[in-house]
């Protein structure tokens, strides 16, 4: 019986050698680091400039059938065509290279749509305003 008990022994000290050993293998890789990582400035958004679009000059071709009227340029480069009898609204666009919503009524600054009748004399502004959306 002597040799079970010297068995015994040797189980409970190799028992506890090897929790020792574990235990210091998990000491030993858990070390706390001793500086900080470097800290990183946050992260700012970059902005980059968007060119906004240069309208179009707005000229004048001179007067056309269905685009007879007179017209002013004041200091400013404002353009101001009078309408007269023959008028046609579309037909004053394609004088100045402008479309329909780039045309205000100097009265009341509205711009004109399909259904726009011009009387004779009326002041139109020809413009550089982008499409309404």
């Amino acid at each position: 019986m002597p040799r079970l008990s010297s068995c015994t022994m040797s189980l409970r000290q190799l028992s506890v050698a090897g929790v020792a050993l574990i235990g210091a293998l998990l000491l030993a890789g858990c070390t706390f680091p001793t500086t900080a990582p470097p800290a990183m400035p946050p992260a700012s958004p970059t902005t980059v400039p968007i060119p906004t679009p240069t309208p179009d000059p707005i000229i004048d071709t001179g007067p056309a059938k269905g685009a007879m009227g007179e017209t002013e340029t004041d200091a400013e480069g404002t353009i101001r065509y009078t309408t007269v009898a023959g008028d046609v609204g579309g037909l004053i666009c394609d004088r100045f290279g402008r479309a329909y919503w780039q045309l205000d009524r100097e009265e009341n600054n509205a711009g004109f749509d399909c259904h726009t009748i011009l009387g004779v004399g009326v002041v139109v502004i020809p413009t550089t305003d982008e499409k309404p959306r």
